[in-house]
């Protein structure tokens, strides 16, 4: 991993962390219901709507990747001593 991408990866696991302190969980990251039920007007996908079921798994998967808890989207201890945040878990709890 070059230094560009750690510090990356720092600041946006410090961000979420941030967020979660201040008390943004899973339900706050979502798309608006309109993503869910009005079909796209143009592209390749013209008619197409997403599904909440898929997208909800695409979110396990992604705080999966990203060492974030899938319920809470909480930032992982393993993860934020990965990347030198360890100072972090004292203000979001560990």
């Amino acid at each position: 991993m070059n230094d560009c991408t750690g510090i990356r990866k720092r600041v946006y696991n410090l961000e979420k962390a941030m967020n979660y302190r201040e008390g943004f969980r899973r339900e706050d990251d979502r798309l608006p219901d309109r993503f869910f039920e009005e079909p796209l007007t143009v592209g390749p996908k013209k008619g197409a709507v997403l599904n909440r079921d898929e997208f909800s798994k695409i979110m396990d998967n992604y705080y999966k990747e990203r060492g974030w808890d899938i319920k809470t989207s909480k930032p992982g201890p393993e993860k934020l001593k990965s990347l030198g945040l360890e100072f972090v878990l004292k203000e979001i709890g560990s």
